[in-house]
């Protein structure tokens, strides 16, 4: 129901967005440090009007900001965050988005040290548990519990 109230967001917020139900991604990209704060302060205070006109709740808490460029850049942009109603939003070097983990430099590194994090509990919970397990359903937890987190 969600996603019916917000089908006009890109008539008020000029950034880029990817929406998936109460997911906002909003994405902005310019040739310098300040262009690109300036464009993402704008689309936050875009976005914070929207909400408030369509009496929803942004929810500052839950706002992630990640700078995705050079080393060099990115050093220049440290101490740099945003704002979002009142809120400052420092940057993080790694977010989630819709369960997947990004970093910095886009590489996909941090979702596999989580997915490898999530699969080695579940093999040690099948481990604490073996004694009590036949050899067939060991082998079938672990492809149920820890192979999908390494699949996905």
């Amino acid at each position: 129901m969600f996603v019916m109230f917000c089908v006009d967001i890109g008539v008020g917020v000029k950034a880029w967005k990817t929406q998936f139900a109460d997911d906002v991604t909003l994405t902005v990209s310019a040739e310098s440090p300040e262009g690109a704060m300036k464009k993402m302060n704008d689309a936050l205070t875009e976005f914070q009007i929207y909400a408030t006109a369509h009496r929803l709740a942004a929810e500052t808490t839950k706002t992630q900001i990640l700078f995705s460029t050079s080393h060099r850049k990115r050093k220049e942009m440290k101490g740099m965050c945003c704002e979002m109603a009142g809120h400052e939003l420092e940057p993080s070097e790694e977010i989630k988005i819709l369960g997947f983990h990004v970093d910095e430099q886009l590489t996909g590194e941090a979702q596999c040290a989580a997915a490898a994090k999530k699969a080695n509990s579940a093999t040690a919970a099948i481990r604490r548990a073996a004694k009590y397990l036949r050899e067939g359903d060991r082998v079938q937890l672990a492809e149920a519990l820890a192979h999908p987190h390494l699949e996905y």
